[in-house]
């Protein structure tokens, strides 16, 4: 086969300063754990460690290669060729991975599995037939983690040359979307025996099975290849392994910035109800105005450390809550809580309560998915860019759509009522045992 593109070199000095570049992330992660209820110290050491480890991998002098694919493929067999035959001065660690199933739809399950490859140089990715949906999926998600990698076909000798030829052919073609290079082999690691038919002097014959010898013949180069660019593609493998690292860092960070939000979204939301509880709201739009606020949005921001200007956190806050009043969302919070209040035993409430319970309730909601997207926003290194209001009012629906399915909204309903106790007056609210529930539609005064 015609050699690919040349491995694209990665300059040593930019890997090692993007890992010294973690420790400041890591200090973060320490500073930021003294303030928390949970233990932190193990965890920073961890991340340290492994920072550690990175910047002395630059100095391996071992290739690391992993065959890997779906039970079934011939990868046992396969490694236990490649040992003897490409081991020599130059340590050779072969690895066999095998494919965990999955559905073809399950990204994260695809996204794990090459996280858990990542300290591998170079990948041969065997398949016996055509690419099927998830073995598709994994080369683009190898690809796309940078990964060295190969695509064979093995037990070619299943096929006859003219099918071969078309499996190949297809091959090549679904390759060519994958981003780098990928070259396509076919090999038969342990090939069928074949029938000999030996003809004497005497004009008789005879028939006995031999095995032939493997055929890697397309394969050895690659990986003799892959041996002479050793030094580039274990500084390609610790480039990607300090990615991994960065977003194991941020997620340590989001986590404890969870921990510390989440006690004033609960605040927020109660401080909604109680705007809405004492002044019943005519419209849809102030109801979301009252939980969706500039206040809720520049707090957040802060504390994910992604600041926003008062304005600006306004602005993104109205706009929001258009697009919440748009798609339907306060009424779909209504309807949520109307329901948990209807199963409430024993209550008789106006349409005040139910509107400051909705408050709190898309105050919550809001607050969540303000959460998920400057979490995600720090995984992807992009904290600078304006926060898009329809990006996170799809979050809200969606998790709206979620807690609808869950206990959530009887269990805030129960908190709201015993706060909502000691402020409602005149009978506004009034606990009748025995009685069955009887709600004043959404809007109605007290």
């Amino acid at each position: 086969p015609a050699a690919p593109a040349a491995i694209a070199p990665v300059s040593r000095a930019t890997v090692l300063a993007a890992l010294e570049a973690l420790l400041p992330l890591i200090e973060q992660v320490e500073q930021e754990g003294k303030t928390s209820e949970t233990p932190y110290q193990v965890q920073v050491a961890r991340l340290a460690q492994r920072q550690g480890d990175l910047v002395a991998a630059l100095d391996r002098s071992d290739l690391r290669v992993a065959v890997v694919g779906a039970p079934g493929t011939g990868k046992t067999t396969l490694v236990q060729h490649l040992q003897p035959t490409t081991l020599g001065e130059q340590a050779l660690l072969i690895t066999e991975v095998n494919r965990p199933a999955s559905s073809p739809d399950d990204s994260s399950a695809a996204t794990d599995w090459a996280a858990a490859i990542a300290d591998q140089d170079a990948l041969i990715y065997l398949v016996t037939e055509d690419l099927t949906a998830s073995a598709q999926g994994d080369l683009l998600t190898l690809a796309t983690a940078g990964h060295t990698l190969v695509l064979v076909l093995n037990k070619q000798d299943h096929y006859q040359p003219e099918h071969r030829a078309t499996v190949l052919a297809n091959l090549q073609q679904r390759v060519q979307s994958l981003p780098g290079t990928v070259e396509v082999v076919a090999i038969a690691a342990a090939p069928n025996p074949i029938k000999v038919r030996t003809h004497q002097a005497d004009g008789t014959h005879q028939e006995r099975w031999e095995t032939p010898d493997p055929d890697l013949d397309h394969l050895q180069p690659i990986v003799q290849r892959w041996r002479q660019t050793q030094p580039h593609l274990v500084t390609q493998t610790v480039q990607r392994q300090g990615q991994y690292l960065r977003q194991d860092i941020q997620r340590a960070l989001n986590q404890l910035r969870r921990d510390r939000a989440r006690p004033l979204v609960e605040t927020l939301q109660w401080t909604a109800a109680a705007t809405a509880l004492a002044s019943p709201l005519p419209s849809l739009d102030l109801l979301a105005a009252v939980a969706i606020n500039g206040q809720l949005v520049m707090d957040l921001g802060r504390i994910y450390g992604q600041p926003l200007t008062l304005d600006q956190a306004k602005v993104a806050a109205a706009e929001l809550a258009g697009l919440v009043v748009k798609l339907g969302l306060v009424e779909a919070s209504t309807q949520v809580l109307t329901t948990a209040l209807k199963s409430h035993a024993a209550t008789y409430l106006v349409g005040g309560v139910v509107q400051g319970l909705s408050a709190a309730y898309l105050t919550h909601v809001v607050g969540e998915s303000l959460m998920d997207c400057l979490e995600a926003r720090a995984l992807r290194g992009d904290t600078t860019t304006a926060l898009c209001p329809q990006t996170l009012a799809q979050a809200v629906q969606a998790l709206m759509q979620r807690t609808q399915q869950t206990d959530f909204a009887k269990a805030l309903v129960q908190q709201g009522l015993q706060r909502f106790q000691a402020t409602v007056k005149g009978g506004e609210l009034a606990l009748a045992s025995g009685e069955t529930a009887a709600i004043a539609p959404a809007g109605d005064g007290p």
